[in-house]
């Protein structure tokens, strides 16, 4: 693991460093940590090799919730742990999708716990990918990078998150076998939804990141009680 630890206080810093060589030795996971002493200078000298970011929240010059949008904009995926002296500012997290957040000074135990999640989301998210090959090559795609699935002539037309668009020979019903169990629901029978991109929904149409596709009345019960399930109450 590559980790980069962005904290302007020495001693966190150093205690931190003492506890990720403890996990090192414990988990027998090499471990290369790059430390920065303020947001600024990590952005500006930031490049997309890190594993995790253990991030301060409370820092000169830029603070950890300002480096941390800015980071999204460079690197979606890279995992971020927010350091922080009060509870409360774990709430921030949400907006950058924070892996989780450690009270300073961190308990190695629970720094470890923190490690083990990151890595055993960052093992599912490897497992769970579709690989389409073409005449321009081969592409392989993680079910979270995936918006929606169109059924067009045949054809399943997956629509990602960047805006790419890949194309597989096969019936919807393949199409939903392949997505089992990454949070995906048929709205109608021609469009497939992941959930982690729906942001509104009634009982005539469903808002998957900036488009609206119908929902048909054959699947509407379903469906709305599937997304129940996932959002709360409709």
């Amino acid at each position: 693991m590559k980790i980069a630890v962005v904290e302007d206080k020495k001693e966190y810093a150093d205690r931190l460093a003492k506890q990720l060589k403890k996990y090192q030795e414990e988990f027998h996971e090499i471990v290369e940590i790059v430390f920065f002493s303020n947001g600024m200078n990590f952005i500006e000298d930031y490049t997309a090799d890190f594993d995790v970011i253990f991030m301060d929240i409370e820092m000169p010059m830029m603070d950890g919730m300002q480096a941390a949008r800015l980071l999204r904009e460079k690197d979606k995926e890279v995992a971020i742990v927010f350091l922080t002296v009060m509870a409360r500012h774990a709430l921030f997290g949400y907006e950058v999708e924070a892996a989780d957040f450690l009270i300073k000074p961190a308990e190695y135990a629970k720094l470890a716990k923190c490690l083990q999640k990151i890595l055993a989301r960052r093992s599912r998210d490897k497992a769970a990918c579709i690989v389409f090959s073409g005449k321009d090559g081969t592409a392989r795609i993680a079910h979270r990078e995936i918006v929606y699935v169109e059924s067009l002539n045949h054809w399943c037309i997956f629509h990602t998150a960047g805006g790419a668009e890949y194309r597989m020979l096969i019936p919807m019903k393949k199409a939903e076998e392949l997505l089992a169990g990454s949070g995906f629901l048929r709205c109608n029978n021609s469009y497939l939804v992941n959930v982690s991109y729906v942001t509104a929904w009634n009982k005539g149409s469903v808002t998957v990141g900036e488009v609206s596709l119908p929902v048909s009345r054959g699947k509407r019960k379903e469906f709305l009680d599937e997304l129940t399930k996932w959002f709360g109450e409709v």
